[in-house]
């Protein structure tokens, strides 16, 4: 159960609680999601919250592993001789690493601009 509930006191020394949020929230890992039943607000992006009743599923990626929370490509190749590896993201260097002759594997890539469920 979460609250999220404020206090205030009047000049005439009245006071009065206000519940801004009151609700039930229980995580279901089978489909990753959250379910959350009682008195929440809206999210988004875009648009002003608005408070409502009733009930929410969502996804919540966070329920994932740590080592699916994040994407990391991997990049794999062949260099010919001593070769300069450079990795653009959106037209920006993101990485770039001296490889010897041989294969190499880059996998410690952290790009930009990334979210899970995104």
């Amino acid at each position: 159960m979460h609250s999220d509930a404020s206090y205030s006191k009047s000049d005439d020394n009245r006071g009065e609680w206000k519940s801004n949020t009151l609700f039930l929230e229980r995580g279901i890992p089978q489909i990753l999601g959250t379910l959350r039943a009682g008195d929440m607000y809206t999210s988004s992006d875009i648009f002003d919250s608005v408070r409502f009743s009733g009930v929410r599923l969502y996804r919540d990626m966070q329920m994932l592993p740590n080592s699916k929370q994040n994407f990391t490509p991997l990049v794999q190749g062949i260099a010919q001789s001593n070769a300069l590896v450079t990795i653009e993201q959106n037209g920006f260097v993101v990485y770039q690493k001296e490889v010897p002759p041989g294969p190499f594997s880059i996998a410690d890539l952290q790009l930009a601009g990334r979210r899970c469920g995104s």
